[in-house]
């Protein structure tokens, strides 16, 4: 009897046919989600763990579904080996609405588990910035530069020139103080928020929009799809009536959709808007009554490969909407940065370029640097001949306050600058000292140790040269170094109803070959960041149309004044008080005339609608001495202002 016997390749191959045809275990009921606490809500960019518990080595598909489950989209795919069974997932940033998860088997895509009920995925109030080397994290309430969805860590991560992620700001913000109705109040941003999202309104308790809008300039290039929707929709409804920046295309003075278009200060801009009305937590701050305040907030950056790359900005319009007047106020931003860790932490300052900056003390870990400019302060009231650039318009006989002190914390620092009591009273009169830089606790003035003298920006001195007051070996008997924060400040103002402040920040990361060097790197790129502020940024944000359509004719002051060997030259023609009854375009004469009233040049003649306007006068050809500018508009506007051209 001949046995047949199978070739032991023929058997393998059967073995494989078998086990591929074994029916797979069931997926039913190996799906598990672990929430916060508080329910299957979760918020926009907040993480999360999925479990699975299921058989299988690389064979599982996790996905989820925006569209009811008529659409799905990979989370992770063939991931699971023996010993990972779960995954840490961020829900995506731009998505609000339900969420549905199923787990599916690679070998039987209809071996799947799906959740029954959808995740709700509400705004979180948080969003970051990620358009170049940094990404920050920043909220609607205006702390700055933490993720809370992360644990409260540092939300300012630093893409260095050698490729290593380095955290470098733990939390940072908006601060005010001042004297209102005989006491003196505070409030702000700092590790907590006295502030809350969406626009001034009282019937409403300030909660009418509270959206992050963001816009990209290049939103072609993007490859997901539901983050480009976000977009368009952001870009679709920019919110210009609320104070969102926006280009007027055609010079109407009027938002319309598809014709006027929001204005891309940087490759990525972000806006939203604050106020102090303090409804849900009163006093979260300091405990001071509220001012009344709207803050607008516009954050961008560049995507650029130069000194940009390095480089957030960050703009502030705030306005006083209540009814009350705030004496002897100062504005400030306010930083807790940690270089790597707080351990081995100095600050200082350098007034020629605004700016206040943190490094480290040594080299014990990557060395780095971490700078605040300040690239538009307050304005105050000034002489009659005084002006000053504020949110887009020249402001005459007021001045530019700029950095006007600056001020470092230093933990259990006697008599110095230390931190102020939170949630209590005193904690408004410890941050006005702060911001006056005073000595905390009892407002005395302080002495720079090196100079002797009295001192409004502590260690103003240079650590890479070795002069003046700084830390370290420029400060005999000074502290450790540790745990810092700084205030970079902006006062003293009058803030009356119907007033508006402006400020504008540069946040600025370097690094060098050593911590010293980083400083060096730091101002160099600080530099770089003020002249090009000045010759392209701040023209570009002075164009901004925030005064929709002008109700009066006005003829503003030319500035810079005097000049040499160019001017600009703003005017407002005026739509009376119902622009919707305006009588239409005027015909509009700038003629600039020498002291003897002879005609030197024709700046504009032409028929113009009511708006906003400004052009320039170059005198390149013209000799020294004093000159006339005279408005002409329609029947019954004319008005003459002299300017001076000093060669």
């Amino acid at each position: 009897m001949i046995k047949f016997q199978w070739p032991a390749s023929t058997k393998f191959i059967l073995l494989c046919l078998f086990l591929l045809y074994l029916p797979m275990p069931s997926f039913s009921q190996n799906l598990k989600i672990l929430v916060p606490a508080g329910g299957d809500t979760l918020k926009a960019l907040q993480e999360f763990d999925i479990f699975y518990d299921g058989p299988g080595e690389d064979s599982v598909k996790i996905e989820y579904s925006i569209d009811s489950g008529s659409s799905w989209k990979n989370i992770k795919y063939k991931f699971w080996s023996i010993d990972q069974n779960s995954i840490m997932w961020q829900v995506p940033q731009y998505f609000l609405g339900e969420l549905l998860l199923r787990i599916s088997n690679i070998y039987d895509p209809e071996d799947y588990f799906q959740t029954d009920i959808p995740l709700v995925i509400i705004d979180g109030g948080v969003e970051f910035i990620n358009i170049n080397s940094i990404k920050m994290f920043f909220s609607n309430t205006g702390i700055g530069s933490n993720n809370p969805l992360a644990d409260y860590t540092e939300g300012f991560q630093w893409l260095s020139d050698n490729g290593r992620i380095l955290g470098t700001v733990f939390s940072d913000g908006l601060l005010w103080a001042g004297k209102m109705n005989n006491s003196i109040i505070a409030n702000g941003s700092q590790w907590r928020s006295g502030l809350h999202k969406g626009p001034y309104s009282p019937s409403s308790n300030g909660i009418a929009s509270t959206h992050i809008w963001k816009i990209r300039s290049e939103i072609q290039s993007i490859e997901d799809a539901d983050f480009k929707n976000r977009l368009v929709y952001d870009f679709e409804h920019w919110p210009a009536d609320l104070g969102a920046p926006w280009e007027d295309s055609n010079g109407d003075g009027f938002y319309s959709n598809y014709i006027d278009r929001p204005k891309h200060l940087g490759d990525e801009t972000i806006w939203f808007v604050m106020n102090d009305l303090q409804a849900e937590t009163p006093g979260a701050l300091f405990g001071s009554d509220p001012i009344g305040l709207e803050i607008q907030s516009t954050i961008f950056a560049f995507n650029s490969t130069d000194f940009l790359k390095d480089v957030i900005f960050k703009k502030y319009l705030i306005i006083n909407k209540g009814v009350n007047t705030v004496e002897d106020m100062y504005l400030s931003y306010w930083s807790d940065f940690d270089l790597g860790k707080p351990h081995n932490d100095y600050a200082g300052c350098d007034t020629s370029l605004n700016l206040g900056f943190g490094y480290n003390s040594d080299d014990s870990e990557p060395s780095q640097a971490i700078g605040y400019q300040l690239l538009h302060g307050a304005i105050s009231r000034g002489r009659e001949n005084d002006f000053a650039v504020m949110n887009g318009k020249i402001k005459e006989a007021y001045k530019s306050l700029s950095f006007s002190s600056f001020a470092v914390t230093v933990k259990y620092w006697k008599d110095g600058v230390t931190y102020p009591y939170f949630r209590q009273k005193e904690g408004a009169y410890h941050t006005y000292n702060n911001l006056r830089c005073l000595s905390t606790y009892n407002g005395d003035t302080l002495i720079d140790p090196v100079s002797g003298s009295v001192t409004k920006f502590l260690l103003s001195g240079d650590p890479v040269k070795g002069t003046g007051w700084y830390e370290g070996d420029g400060w005999v008997g000074g502290p450790r170094p540790g745990d810092r924060t700084m205030y970079i400040n902006s006062g003293p103002f009058t803030f009356a109803p119907g007033d508006t402040q402006e400020i504008i920040i540069a946040i600025i990361a370097a690094r060098g070959q050593d911590h010293l060097d980083s400083v060096t790197k730091l101002k160099e790129k600080a530099s770089r960041v003020d002249a090009f502020y000045k010759n392209e940024l701040q023209n570009k944000i002075e164009s901004l149309p925030y005064v929709l359509i002008p109700k009066s004719f006005i003829l503003g002051q030319n500035y810079p004044n005097p000049f040499n060997p160019g001017t600009t030259i703003n005017y407002e023609i005026g739509a009376g008080a119902n622009p919707a009854a305006a009588v239409g375009p005027v015909q509009v004469k700038l003629i600039v005339y020498d002291v003897l009233g002879r005609e030197v040049k024709t700046l504009v003649n032409e028929t113009q609608p009511a708006g906003k306007y400004k052009v320039t006068f170059d005198a390149s050809n013209l000799a020294s001495g004093v000159y006339y500018y005279k408005l002409k508009a329609g029947k019954d506007f004319e008005k003459t202002r002299k300017m001076l051209l000093l060669r």
